[in-house]
């Protein structure tokens, strides 16, 4: 875990404030302008009565262009930080939030055009990409959590019955758990207050809890 954080550090190199901040965000209102009009232009040149050949090369062409557009949620250098950033920075400025705690971005709710202020970078903790730093911290931390399962079970003696469920017909639970949460996902909008999340995870977690409950009383468990 700790090996895992000091990794994540670096991604204290990429960080935006002031006018570069400002920049970045304006030129991504223009590049997300650009694509949109060019959406339009496809959208209007389908409309059109144009030979099928000729709009489908038409779409095309509008469709590469949007390609063309660079993203700018990475960084430029996302694997070796630039030079110029590293020098002259303070001890602190290389402290990086710890995990868990969500980086610096702006807020969703007073700009609808909230933008990260740090460009996804390959030292930056994150699941979706997923980087090095992250699966590191992931594994000592599930280390960490299996270690005090043991000393807690095999040594102290403590029973759950929920975790016995699970435990017990983990395979089943792990092919089910996604099934279901499928099915509830569309319940929970992605502004959700938190106590709706709450809500959301609770009927996942009574449901896949029930499923796996039932195969146990049938004596029904699936092993490799």
């Amino acid at each position: 875990m700790a090996a895992g954080y000091a990794m994540s550090c670096l991604t204290r190199v990429y960080e935006l404030a002031g006018p570069e901040l400002e920049s970045r965000r304006v030129e991504g209102l223009r590049r997300a302008a650009e694509r949109n009009w060019l959406t339009a232009l496809q959208q209007s040149g389908a409309a059109m009565s144009d030979p099928h050949h000729e709009a489908g090369a038409r779409f095309q062409v509008y469709e590469d262009q949007k390609q063309a557009v660079p993203n700018l949620e990475l960084a430029e250098s996302p694997v070796w930080p630039p030079r110029e950033r590293i020098s002259k920075r303070s001890w602190r400025e290389w402290i990086v939030e710890p995990p868990f705690v969500a980086p610096p971005v702006d807020d969703p709710l007073v700009e609808s055009t909230a933008i990260e202020h740090r460009p996804r970078n390959y030292w930056m903790m994150g699941k979706r990409m997923p980087s090095l730093s992250f699966m590191t911290f992931a594994s000592g931390f599930a280390f960490a959590l299996y270690g005090l399962f043991v000393l807690a079970c095999d040594v102290g003696g403590v029973a759950v019955g929920v975790f016995r469920t699970f435990g017990t017909n983990a395979l089943v639970a792990y092919f089910l758990h996604h099934v279901i949460e499928e099915q509830v996902k569309p319940l929970v909008p992605e502004d959700s207050q938190l106590w709706y999340c709450l809500c959301g995870f609770a009927l996942f977690f009574l449901l896949t809890y029930a499923c796996v409950r039932y195969l146990e009383k049938q004596k029904i468990y699936v092993k490799l």
